[in-house]
């Protein structure tokens, strides 16, 4: 209107006259937009189309401008879709595309150090456009989209929830692009589940009117900022010229009090605000919000489960001489560390009996916050929650019964050398006239003699003698150090055999399956149905650690791998 009304003032006119106006209502329909159009062309010589004012209505009026021949000018529509030239050469916009505020915003991002977020999005073109275009500009400057929620306009609920979707997320700052006639909803959804402030910090693509909502919100409100396009004021004789005129400023804005703090332009940035006031951050705070999640001052339910030495119970009488259960052991001493680094309040809970690791598992979120426990990541468990990095480092042990009875040979010095070999000690023609006792005893004397060197000396005359002799001791030190060798390496393995020695043994059947001790719902069980078994569970099943200890003593398995 006002544009019609300067048109008139200045004497602009279109084939000698003056400029008049039609308006439709089209109620957010694309139907609705082009019937009105075609009413209109049909009863006025209209020379160009002032709107729509949605994302959604304009690329079907801006196709049909095109074919006849008129221009389409909209105020509002900000799809980076509607700045593609060759399919929508009749349409212009006085407002900068979705892909300036993209900009606009990395740059914030870039300015507080924050390098995360979550994106909520509506579900049609300005919606779908605006969060891809978010999306493309933070992969490409190395910043991460953590998850993005989709807000369905035609039902007005969430694609997931709300709640959860924004309390597990590892970043507590939330870009919502959506239309003023939702955006509000959505910021009452959150407002409901407390996902806004003091812990998360809402970045808007419209401003909100605080009337929408109960007093009793407005703290939540408070740091809230909202990226809207601003059109700089100038009076004729202090225009700088078209040169010196950027087509765009974008401001942020304090929710809460509804204030410029910030302003950007694309060849300075973002500035301080001249005449702004200071950024009052989520809580109240006037530090620059991290953007991680925080836990100082939050309660955390804390689950552990009975481990030695982990987590080791233990139960004692307090001062009024009741019974207490103490908790000791590396997971509480790891829990004190972290509560003194981060500031949470810990709400340690135990296990109740009976609870597997994977159960464990189970419990979060519902039951636990968070589980600190001699857990073993394995890809089945990643799918229900995330890990921390391991604070140790472990692999799969079998643990096996040792044989206590060790049979005893008492001829096991006889095995280094054959029995051929032990009986030539016999064969010696100048005793072949004393008895058979004495022809033993004095051919084991002789021989036993010359093995350590204590056999009788030899009357060396001549060279030949002595080179003989030499050969003779060097026979005794080789025949000596074989069966020292020999008998040491038997008596070894007789003390180490083992009935397998490793999983490669167990996958071969060396040990019967119905035999095997696996710990029901630990790692082990995973990994036996996997990658042994296939998924045949045909092992001997155990539910606790004393179990294992009484089934090996009792004789009830054999071998059981170890790991959480």
């Amino acid at each position: 209107m006002m544009m019609i009304i300067l048109s008139q003032q200045y004497n602009i006119t279109v084939d000698e006259q003056y400029l008049e106006w039609q308006s439709a209502q089209i109620n957010g329909s694309e139907v609705d937009a082009i019937r009105s159009v075609c009413q209109t062309l049909s009863n006025w010589n209209i020379v160009g189309i002032v709107g729509p004012e949605l994302s959604s209505e304009t690329p079907i009026t801006a196709e049909y401008g095109e074919k006849v021949g008129i221009p389409i000018v909209s105020y509002s529509a900000t799809d980076p879709g509607l700045s593609n030239r060759s399919i929508y050469p009749a349409f212009y916009r006085t407002v900068p595309s979705d892909s300036v505020a993209t900009i606009a915003i990395i740059k914030l991002f870039i300015r507080f150090q924050w390098n995360s977020c979550i994106i909520i999005y509506q579900n049609d073109a300005f919606g779908i456009d605006g969060s891809n275009a978010i999306n493309n500009a933070f992969n490409n400057n190395n910043l991460t989209v953590v998850n993005q929620i989709m807000f369905n306009i035609d039902t007005l609920t969430f694609q997931s929830d709300l709640k959860t979707s924004s309390v597990s997320s590892s970043t507590r700052i939330v870009i919502l692009w959506a239309s003023s006639i939702y955006t509000n909803l959505i910021l009452q959804n959150a407002l409901n589940a407390g996902v806004v402030g003091p812990q998360f910090m809402w970045i808007l693509s419209t401003s909100i009117s605080l009337n929408s909502f109960n007093q009793s919100f407005y703290p939540d409100l408070t740091g809230i900022l909202t990226i809207e396009p601003s059109i700089a004021k100038y009076e004729p004789e202090t225009f700088p010229g078209s040169t010196q005129v950027n087509s765009y400023a974008l401001f942020a804005f304090d929710a809460t009090c509804f204030v410029p703090v910030l302003s950007y332009v694309d060849y300075t940035g973002w500035q301080q605000y001249h005449g702004g006031s200071v950024i009052i951050w989520p809580g109240q705070s006037l530090s620059i919000l991290t953007g991680n999640a925080q836990l100082n001052g939050i309660k955390l339910r804390i689950g552990v489960i009975p481990s030695d030495p982990f987590t080791m119970v233990k139960i004692v009488i307090d001062q009024y001489g009741q019974n207490q259960t103490q908790l000791t052991g590396y997971c509480m001493d790891l829990i004190s560390l972290l509560q003194a680094n981060l500031g949470f309040i810990p709400n340690i809970q135990l296990a109740p009996s009976g609870v597997t690791y994977d159960g464990l598992m189970g419990m979060i979120p519902n039951v636990y916050d968070i589980v600190v426990a001699d857990t073993t990541v394995t890809p089945e468990r990643r799918e229900v929650v995330d890990f921390s990095q391991g604070f140790f480092s472990n692999a799969i042990s079998i643990l096996i019964l040792t044989n206590p009875a060790v049979q005893i040979d008492l001829l096991a010095f006889l095995k280094p050398f054959s029995t051929g070999l032990w009986l030539l000690i016999l064969d010696n023609e100048e005793l072949k006239e004393q008895s058979i006792i004495s022809l033993c005893a004095m051919s084991v004397w002789y021989s036993y003699g010359n093995l350590i060197g204590y056999g009788a000396g030899f009357d060396l005359q001549t060279g030949p003698g002595r080179l003989l002799t030499a050969g003779l001791f060097m026979l005794n030190v080789v025949l000596l150090a074989s069966y020292i060798a020999n008998l040491a390496s038997d008596l070894t393995l007789q003390n180490s055999q083992s009935p397998i020695s490793g999983l490669d043994d167990i996958k071969a059947g060396k040990i019967p399956f119905n035999r095997l001790g696996i710990q029901v719902g630990t790692s082990n069980e995973d990994f036996y149905l996997t990658e042994i078994s296939n998924n045949q569970t045909n092992f001997y099943p155990l539910y606790s650690k004393q179990q294992l200890y009484d089934s090996l003593l009792n004789d009830i398995i054999d071998a059981r791998p170890f790991q959480p």
